[in-house]
């Protein structure tokens, strides 16, 4: 193994330890998200999964196709460009937290 393939896959797997870690108090406590603390969690999550895709990117650019061709069931583009999907189900939580509290400080 080259040092680039694995300063690669080092990164990758550095990157989804530190989201997992991360995301382990938001899990056990959502209430999390009100807070200043669930919400700079939050943001080193996404940060870890935008550093993971481009890792993934790297090792596609060393070793092309070969996530595809063994593992095609993966939707490795998405993997590799953060999936809208998950971005936007952050964003919706964030702003119903956000529209909650927004609500209770209002009068009817």
């Amino acid at each position: 193994m080259t040092e680039d393939q694995k300063d690669v896959l080092l990164s990758l797997l550095s990157a989804l330890k530190r989201a997992q870690r991360k995301s382990r108090s938001l899990i056990v406590n959502p209430e999390l998200l009100d807070q200043e603390e669930g919400e700079d969690a939050l943001d080193v999550i996404c940060m870890q999964f935008l550093a993971a895709g481009e890792s993934l990117k790297r090792l596609e650019r060393l070793y092309p196709d070969l996530l595809q061709n063994r593992y095609p069931h993966i939707d490795w583009e998405g993997a590799m460009g953060f999936p809208m999907s998950s971005l936007t189900s952050i964003l919706i939580l964030m702003l119903n937290k956000f529209l909650s509290s927004v609500n209770s400080r209002c009068p009817a």
